[in-house]
């Protein structure tokens, strides 16, 4: 489905080619927009790429080329300026906002959407955190991104699969399981204890062990407590931590009684993500899981070990020789032959290749495994599993508190649960000193949509690569370049509609102030942005765009009556506003933004 603006440019590469000097050149490249309305609504700087080849000045090579140009009656462009060597183009505002208003009113929720890819899929993988904690903001962040980029892609034509992979075994995890055994028993005990003896007493009888329920906790909560706990004295102590890789080993061996510890552990991890999943709306089409497959990623690389890929180092482990890519070696086997994340990617990736034979693969993990995963799909091109030109690495910048990067290990986490309870507190105070009249259930649905948009908007608006110190209290104004802004300026164009019992769409007036001009270019840049959106996996141009798009409806607000204009004037006007209303909705959607019905 091509876009209105494509198709001015179309036609503005066209119009050019009438010109002798431009017969043969890439003139589509060299199309802008100008800094400023005044200079036009788009400009070529092709002048001065001929300069030096035609030994001319831009300004008098811009004048030959103007000189060959004719509009036509029905052409959108109303007037072809030249200055400073650029060629302006002056839109016909009349003819664009007949075809652009007329054209989002049919298409409603597909405004700005597209087909460019065909039938294309691909893969997102996103979120993945460790069962032996909750999420927290750094997850929030990348649980905001995968969502965004898979609804933008879909919105592109991709047949999108987002999936979530869960790292449920390993040495991180079994920390929560030794931790669970020294400290969860009921009655508590001195010291440190024999794991393998505790382990006997839990499976002989679990109901003198405490439970979620018991201290009131969201599970994935109460799983935390244990990992933390464990992983502090682990860091400090050998003995410890010389326990804790038992505890991994006796799970590589099937041991039954630490599985089933490790099964109720991870499901209470399980149900507590369910709720803050269902809370940031993350759905995944499929689910994969480490302990499903790291036996296979072993089998992969012992596979491959006499080949030019694997070798066994002299400190025993099995490492991946990268040195003729210019990349250093990956370590997959441990000296004691344990696995590591990559050993469970290896089978994982073949996994989700067979499971999806045609898609392109997407992973939205930080910005700080960049290397990582330039060895990784290295090695998947080098064993045949996939080719690394089709994988791509989402990386996006830490989050961090004022006192620098959050470790859950001790405990200086911002959880996503946490997060979000304090921004709807605060949103809410918002909510009630505005709306003193509704009742609870109102005032909590309401201010969940607020507090949810400003965090998603929050993170969103920013590159993904960028890191982010984080400050609620400044993404929940509701002026300014927020989420609770661009919920507002919805809100202000549904009252407008509200107000008027019926009208008949006109999509041409006989006049345009220079603010409905301003509203109209916005609201014909939609498409190209998110195509662009899609093409660099940058949700931030949508948000920005969604802001400056928030910015010119208010100027046209302030400045054009709507409902006290004059019969003619008022249909144009509200038919205006409802193709605004129409583009921001579609907008923040694909930023996995509600737009609540009042604020």
């Amino acid at each position: 489905m091509k876009n209105l603006k494509s198709e001015i440019k179309g036609a503005l590469v066209s119009l050019l080619r009438k010109a002798e000097l431009l017969k043969n050149e890439n003139i589509i490249e060299t199309l802008e927009t100008p800094p400023d309305t005044e200079m036009g609504d788009m400009a070529t700087s092709i002048s001065f790429s001929l300069a030096s080849k035609l030994g001319k000045p831009p300004t008098q090579i811009s004048e030959e080329i103007i000189a060959d140009l004719t509009l036509s009656k029905n052409s959108f462009i109303s007037k072809i300026e030249t200055k400073g060597g650029y060629i302006n183009f002056f839109l016909n505002y009349q003819k664009l906002s007949e075809k652009l208003l007329k054209k989002i009113l049919e298409q409603g929720e597909i405004y700005g959407s597209s087909d460019y890819v065909g039938n294309q899929e691909v893969l997102i993988e996103y979120s993945a955190p460790n069962p032996n904690k909750p999420m927290h903001i750094g997850h929030t962040r990348n649980n905001f991104i995968g969502m965004s980029i898979n609804n933008i892609l879909s919105f592109n034509g991709y047949k999108t699969h987002p999936v979530n992979e869960i790292n449920d075994r390993g040495i991180h995890i079994c920390k929560s399981l030794w931790g669970y055994l020294q400290f969860g028993k009921k009655t508590g005990s001195e010291g440190i204890k024999n794991w393998r003896k505790l382990l006997e007493e839990w499976y002989e009888d679990q109901s003198k062990w405490t439970i979620p329920k018991d201290v009131g906790k969201k599970p994935d909560h109460f799983v935390m407590d244990y990992y933390v706990k464990a992983a502090n004295m682990i860091a400090e102590d050998k003995e410890y931590d010389r326990q804790n890789r038992e505890v991994l080993q006796e799970w590589e061996k099937g041991n039954k009684k630490v599985r089933d510890l490790w099964k109720k552990m991870n499901n209470w991890a399980y149900q507590g993500w369910d709720e803050t999943y269902k809370r940031q709306g993350c759905e995944f089409e499929k689910y994969y899981y480490e302990s499903n497959l790291y036996k296979r990623g072993k089998e992969i690389v012992l596979e491959n070990i006499d080949g030019n890929l694997f070798f066994k180092s002299d400190k025993g482990t099995v490492v991946a020789n990268l040195e003729r890519y210019n990349l250093p070696g990956l370590v997959f086997i441990r000296s004691d032959g344990t696995t590591l994340y990559q050993t469970n990617d290896l089978a994982l990736t073949e996994k989700k290749v067979q499971d999806y034979p045609n898609s392109k693969l997407i992973w939205v993990v930080g910005g700080e495994h960049k290397l990582y995963f330039k060895q990784l799909f290295q090695v998947f091109d080098n064993l045949g599993i996939v080719k690394k030109d089709e994988c791509y690495h989402l990386g996006y910048g830490l989050i961090s508190l004022p006192e620098g990067k959050m470790s859950s290990r001790k405990g200086k986490v911002i959880l996503a649960d946490d997060l979000m309870d304090e921004v709807h507190e605060m949103v809410k105070k918002e909510v009630e000193e505005r709306n003193p009249e509704l009742n609870e259930n109102e005032k909590r649905d309401i201010s969940e949509k607020i507090a949810l948009g400003a965090l998603k908007y929050g993170m969103l608006r920013i590159d993904a690569f960028k890191n982010i110190v984080f400050d609620p209290k400044e993404i929940i104004k509701f002026e300014g370049n927020t989420g609770p802004y661009l919920q507002y300026a919805h809100v202000r164009a549904n009252k407008i509609l509200k107000k008027v019992n019926g009208f008949k769409n006109r999509y041409q007036p006989e006049k345009l102030e220079k603010e409905e001009k301003l509203l109209i270019g916005k609201l014909l840049g939609f498409p190209e942005v998110v195509e662009k959106a899609a093409k660099e996996y940058k949700p931030n141009l949508v948000a920005n765009y969604g802001y400056e798009l928030a910015e010119a409806f208010n100027s046209f607000y302030h400045s054009c009556p709507v409902i006290q204009s004059e019969d003619e004037t008022k249909e144009f006007r509200l038919t205006l506003v409802k193709a605004f209303k129409i583009t921001l909705k579609n907008c923040l959607t694909l930023l996995g933004i509600d737009t609540p019905e009042i604020m």
